[in-house]
């Protein structure tokens, strides 16, 4: 390549590195932790770290039984609502139960899936969650800032993608630059070795990286604008099979359940159960199986809770190729697709990555110090009040919705008793939740998941959260006499009324409240912030430089 071809190259590189260099600095940073932020997580949460299956009862060992996970979940839980069941991730993993308290207070549950004895219950905000969320999109999402940040992290994939092409092309006898790094000359030669060095090493997974976030980018305005969706829509149970069944559906049988999908599919590794939500919902079984490097979603067996009998089955290699592709960014984008040996790859990568860029940026302050160049400093006042507001709305965004779910989990609330009602063949339990002295949502729980098609109160479409159906208070228009109306899957209508009284209640329970973020966790989440801002305040005094050159 002619030498001033390569002087344009790198003079391309130098404007990427010098005006989005700590963006993307900070965006590697942080994805680079979130690759191992479950082992992370492992190593400083004792309530995640269980005794070995040997230790634990090496004679009377007997496989995962999803039943008694359920049941030992509800037991220590009864007021909330059980979503997910996740198996253990290596053999000293807790199963992780996903339940929800209420609208947005979900929380984690460690299960030891030896003696089903179940751990303290947190919030969903903690290391592994705050670092994947602040990789993921900066903390913007569309309740706090109006719009996704993933928006912003993916395009940041297009100027890495350019500076890697742009270096690579400007490098001379790539192969010599991946081990020369030359001491003792002078400092801006040592930098700029080390800088051409880690990001060569780096180069083939970063371009994966920067693919994949560009896919993001992409797949956030196709999901808005409908024409995708991140996964097939589930297939309910059909409304006539539904009409036949009892007011309320018998307890179901997970383990038979988990035997028919094992059955339907003998090649799957059963990683996740989710539980129906609703009466017509089906039991989704997903995990891993022959098809390599795809989510364990895209592998799914859908069961009728009631007979056990397989619905359908959904296999990653039958996708068309669009959701193949959906199924398959993620595991090349973190790099967890085969287990904690391609997780090291890719955290090594990300390791050399991060590196590059503060030794490119560096490289750039004592290039700067010995020979000026005023081209680069026109925009450079605009990099950094974009990137100082992008950084603002980050924290605000890590406080309302990140530091917010523990907040909300930590809440004292009140489930108040307000007497039983019978609605055509259902029978019901009234319930307020009640927030100090405000009322929060209205409640109705029944013994087992009730089979019906539709409920209102006074109009308004109850929601549907397993056993319970809710309304929020600011819906309710009504305290004595509120008409609650309920339809069968027969189109049959059978109408109650209710009184709305919190302050009457027979009986007050305290709901449980989620675990304060370990300290260890909070060191990690400081750290962290300490490594985001100290290249922050460097990068500023180089953009300042380079505006005085």
């Amino acid at each position: 390549m002619e030498s001033s071809s390569r002087k344009g190259l790198f003079r391309i590189h130098a404007w990427i590195g010098l005006q989005l260099g700590y963006l993307l600095f900070a965006v590697c940073l942080t994805g680079t932790l979130a690759v191992l932020s479950a082992e992370l997580l492992w190593l400083v949460n004792p309530q995640q770290r269980i005794a070995s299956r040997e230790a634990a009862a090496p004679q009377s060992w007997q496989p995962l039984s999803w039943q008694k996970l359920h049941d030992a979940v509800t037991a220590a839980h009864p007021q909330a609502t059980l979503l997910y069941l996740q198996a253990p991730d290596g053999p000293r993993s807790p199963v992780r139960a996903i339940l929800a308290y209420g609208p947005q207070d979900y929380r984690g549950v460690p299960v030891d899936p030896h003696s089903y004895a179940v751990g303290e219950n947190r919030s969903s905000f903690g290391l592994q969650s705050f670092l994947r969320i602040l990789h993921k999109q900066l903390y913007l999402v569309p309740g706090v800032v109006g719009f996704h940040g993933t928006l912003i992290v993916g395009l940041l994939a297009l100027p890495l993608l350019v500076a890697v092409y742009t270096g690579l092309a400007s490098v001379r006898r790539w192969w010599r630059a991946m081990r020369q790094i030359r001491r003792g000359r002078s400092p801006r030669l040592f930098w700029s070795d080390l800088h051409r060095c880690a990001g060569l090493w780096a180069a083939t997974i970063t371009i994966l990286l920067a693919l994949t976030g560009l896919w993001y980018f992409a797949e956030i305005i196709l999901q808005d604008a409908r024409l995708i969706s991140e996964d097939a829509p589930v297939q309910r149970l059909p409304a006539a099979a539904m009409a036949q069944r009892p007011a309320v559906l018998p307890p179901f049988d997970l383990d038979a359940a988990a035997a028919a999908a094992q059955a339907a599919w003998p090649g799957i590794n059963l990683s996740q159960l989710a539980l129906p939500q609703r009466a017509d919902d089906p039991l989704v079984f997903t995990g891993q199986a022959e098809a390599w490097l795809v989510r364990d979603r895209a592998n799914r067996i859908l069961i009728d809770p009631l007979t056990n009998g397989v619905l359908d089955v959904q296999r990653a290699e039958d996708l068309l190729a669009l959701q193949r592709w959906i199924a398959t960014a993620d595991p090349l984008h973190f790099g967890n697709f085969a287990g904690l040996a391609s997780k090291l790859v890719w955290f090594a990568t990300g390791l050399l990555l991060c590196g590059g860029i503060l030794s490119g940026l560096i490289s750039a302050w004592l290039r700067l110090q010995r020979q000026p160049d005023a081209g680069l400093s026109r925009t450079l006042l605009v990099s950094a009040v974009c990137t100082l507001l992008l950084l603002g709305a980050a924290a605000h965004g890590a406080v309302v919705y990140g530091y917010g779910f523990q907040r909300l989990a930590q809440q004292p609330r009140e489930l108040r008793a307000l007497g039983e009602i019978a609605v055509g063949p259902w029978q019901m339990q009234v319930h307020a939740v009640v927030t100090g002295a405000r009322l929060e949502r209205i409640e109705l729980h029944s013994a087992g998941l009730a089979n019906l098609r539709h409920a209102t109160l006074e109009g308004t479409a109850m929601r549907r959260a397993g056993r319970k159906l809710w309304l929020p208070a600011e819906a309710v228009s009504c305290s004595a006499g509120c008409k609650l109306q309920f339809e069968d899957w027969a189109g049959a209508r059978h109408i109650a009324s209710v009184m709305i009284a919190p302050d009457a209640a027979s009986q007050r329970v305290a709901l449980p409240l989620a675990a304060d973020v370990s300290r260890s966790e909070s060191l990690l989440i400081a750290l962290t912030l300490l490594l985001l801002l100290l290249p922050l305040g460097f990068w500023l005094r180089l953009l300042w430089r380079a505006g005085k050159s």
